[in-house]
């Protein structure tokens, strides 16, 4: 790694990220070097990777300062850094992942990704404290990130989000997808009501055993009205629990799903 490669990798990030000043832009090109060569994230291990600049203590105080700076503001770029990710696939078709993570009992964060390659790029998060969940809820926290990242995109990416049951069991989620203009694809509780266009009432899970899936359309949340939906369940043989999906289109498979275990 030379002076050079950095200093070239720091006028990309200012080309796709203007709202960068020269200090910040050059700190997160160091920064995402560093990552990249230590190939994790914690700021010891990153700092040593990157000697060449001076010693390692003096690199990760350096990263440390760069990560507390108030005048960094992430949350603007997550627009831009969306349009620089997004750019650069060679697919139209945009897989979202929404999902909330628990780090011990400090920190929580929510976090809305794009599925790439096996793996998930992160576009737009928020943090917040265990006991101190946003005062806009999980509803409107999701739907701000998930704003912020569309005013990223172009109008000729199809975008899919997806969630888990812990998230997706919310008929106000699906109506704030619904807003955005995104198709949906979540999984729910197999307890979730379903009402057939017969008329018929279930619990999702009964409508396959182990080793069955099942394709249909109907309604959902009966508590809010009853949303139609199509439906796909899944119990494959071998695993002791089921998934249920809901979603607005009907050519999806659980493979589709699946891209959430990559």
């Amino acid at each position: 790694m030379s002076q050079a490669e950095l200093y070239q990798w720091c006028d990309e990030i200012r080309k796709h990220l203007p709202e960068l000043k020269k200090w910040q832009a050059l700190g997160l090109a160091l920064f995402s070097m560093g990552i990249v060569l230590a190939e994790r994230c914690t700021l010891s291990k990153v700092a040593e990777k990157l000697m060449w600049r001076g010693k390692a203590d003096s690199i990760e105080r350096q990263f440390q300062r760069l990560l507390a700076n108030p005048r960094l503001e992430v949350t603007g770029l997550f627009s831009a850094w969306t349009h620089w990710i997004s750019s650069s696939m060679a697919s139209e078709e945009i897989t979202l992942l929404v999902d909330e993570t628990k780090l011990g009992k400090h920190l929580g964060v929510m976090v809305v990704g794009v599925a790439y390659r096996s793996c998930c790029i992160p576009l737009a998060w928020r943090c917040y404290h265990f006991d101190a969940y946003p005062v806009e809820g999980q509803v409107g926290l999701i739907q701000a990130l998930l704003s912020q990242v569309k005013a990223g995109l172009t109008a000729q990416h199809q975008v899919k989000v997806e969630v888990d049951r812990g998230i997706g069991t919310s008929p106000l989620l699906v109506k704030a997808i619904q807003a955005l203009e995104f198709d949906f694809l979540f999984r729910v509780q197999g307890t979730t009501r379903f009402k057939s266009k017969q008329g018929k009432e279930y619990p999702l899970r009964q409508l396959v055993k182990m080793g069955e899936h099942w394709t249909g359309s109907g309604y959902v949340f009966k508590k809010h009205g009853w949303l139609q939906v199509h439906v796909y369940v899944y119990w494959e043989l071998g695993y002791p629990d089921l998934w249920c999906l809901i979603s607005n289109r009907d050519d999806l498979h659980g493979r589709d799903y699946a891209i959430r275990y990559w």
